[in-house]
């Protein structure tokens, strides 16, 4: 017996401005919203890093903006869009970017409104580990977060 697919969000403004993904009916905490298909592009500012220098490219991803409080964590693991709290009918999807983003091909200034809004969002490579420890993360960051400190501590070389 096939599942049937519950259609959990829909796009909502224009793709060249200002578009985003918003929930269509109430999605409870750590249900899968999407399955993600790994289809690899050139890094843009589209794509999702996936590896230490691969990126995807995925419809619902394109459409999902950053948030410093987000609803959901892209578990590139598992290929999978997770509820990280419950969201509500017409409440925006959105992840943090620096969950999958090391750097960023275009940084900007974050407008969130989150009291735990970071400001500028270029990558998890420009921020404190005391600060990434607070949301998850994807291996790759953790493992490029590692590189980097051996990098910086160089009489462990």
């Amino acid at each position: 017996m096939t599942q049937q697919l519950i259609d959990f969000y829909r796009f909502v403004g224009n793709q060249d401005c200002d578009r985003k993904a918003v929930a269509t009916v109430k999605i409870e905490k750590g249900q899968v919203i999407k399955n993600i298909n790994f289809v690899f592009s050139p890094q843009n500012f589209l794509t999702v890093q996936a590896g230490f220098d691969k990126h995807i490219l995925d419809e619902l991803l394109a459409a999902m903006n950053h948030s410093c409080s987000p609803t959901t964590f892209v578990n590139l693991a598992k290929k999978q869009i997770i509820a990280e709290r419950d969201i509500a009918p017409g409440e925006e999807i959105t992840f943090f970017y620096p969950s999958t983003e090391w750097s960023m091909v275009r940084p900007f200034q974050c407008k969130c409104g989150s009291p735990n809004c970071i400001g500028k969002v270029s990558g998890a490579e420009d921020l404190p580990i005391s600060l990434l420890k607070k949301y998850e993360i994807n291996s790759h960051i953790k493992q490029s977060i590692l590189e980097s400190i051996y990098k910086k501590d160089d009489h462990i070389l």
